[in-house]
């Protein structure tokens, strides 16, 4: 029997029925922990002739995730995309089994425990869908794994996952499913507003008509981009523009990733959206540092006769906090 198989007929034993207690999610937890994800590992290799690589967090955010819709395709031509995959499938999973394990004797854990189910389940139903789409896309051939997932995220299913931000994930407001998916709009949303507060400019100053306009994102990045050398940031510029870039398909027409894909996204980024040490002390605005030179430097820089600019005296506190 193949290591696929095998990983496959394991897994239906654990998710053929909605879990009634924990006790049953922990036992699908321990199984991934213990057994099932060295058997994906397995299957992985004797699959694609490739195991998967150890490669550093910067790594796997430049080869699993596309810069957006005109690098999707040609990052599905590459064995890296998938190896990269992999290997984020291996370690999420295996973080969020083993921590379901540890909190399996919490008196509360019965009433997440479907939530914690759908987690599991949905990481490792994901772990063949890498699979298949490697086989079909590579190999050419489609079908082989049997499996497929609907790959976009309708108005109907987003607007549900509102409702579970809205009401807290409370089973009499919304349904209990986990919105995983959606969390990348929202992702996006903590990206764009961490470098516009972080430098303090929320729009573009037309020195001719002294009118100030939205700002485009894309033009601060050019900004920063110019001075990037002079400052410090807790994520490297180009993976910022690489997963902003990335977040921006799911909002532009609803194109879902792989079930892990916001999950080590989000904690890649926390180091920039949550700050953490800096010299002297810590704080939630230490991801970006840099000095009020360099800072004013990203403010005035002008193209085509325009600047940056924030759109009041308040908002220019920002300026204060990323010096800091």
């Amino acid at each position: 029997m193949h290591c696929i198989d095998k990983f496959r007929q394991e897994l239906q034993h654990h998710i053929a029925t909605q879990p009634t207690s924990h006790q049953q999610v922990a036992d699908f937890a321990a199984w991934l922990k213990n057994e099932g994800i060295l058997l994906f590992s397995a299957a992985f290799k004797e699959e694609t002739g490739r195991p998967i690589p150890s490669l550093p967090d910067d790594k796997l955010i430049e080869q699993a995730y596309p810069k957006g819709l005109n690098e999707l395709d040609k990052k599905a031509q590459q064995q890296a995309f998938y190896s990269a995959n992999a290997r984020i499938f291996v370690t999420e999973c295996e973080s969020v089994a083993k921590t379901i394990c540890q909190v399996d004797a919490n008196s509360v854990s019965d009433y997440f425990s479907s939530h914690h189910f759908a987690l599991l389940r949905n990481l490792a139903l994901d772990a063949q869908v890498l699979l298949a789409d490697w086989a079909k896309t590579l190999m050419d051939v489609p079908g082989m794994y049997g499996i497929g997932k609907t790959r976009l995220h309708s108005a109907f299913q987003i607007s549900h996952a509102a409702d579970q931000l809205v009401y807290g994930g409370s089973p009499y407001f919304s349904f209990s499913d986990n919105a995983t998916d959606a969390g990348i709009a929202l992702l996006r949303v903590c990206i764009e507003t961490r470098l516009r507060f972080g430098f303090g400019v929320l729009g573009v100053l037309d020195k001719n008509t002294q009118a100030i306009s939205p700002l485009n994102l894309s033009l601060l990045l050019e900004a920063i981009e110019a001075h990037e050398a002079s400052m410090t940031l807790a994520v490297p510029l180009q993976h910022i523009q690489r997963l902003y870039g990335w977040s921006n398909i799911y909002v532009h027409v609803g194109l879902k990733h792989y079930f892990w894909s916001p999950i080590f996204a989000l904690r890649y980024l926390n180091r920039l959206l949550r700050g953490g040490r800096y010299p002297g002390g810590s704080g939630v605005d230490a991801g970006i540092m840099i000095d009020q030179k360099t800072l004013q430097g990203v403010v005035s820089e002008n193209g085509k006769n325009r600047t940056l600019r924030a759109g009041s005296s308040f908002l220019k506190v920002c300026n204060r906090k990323a010096q800091s």
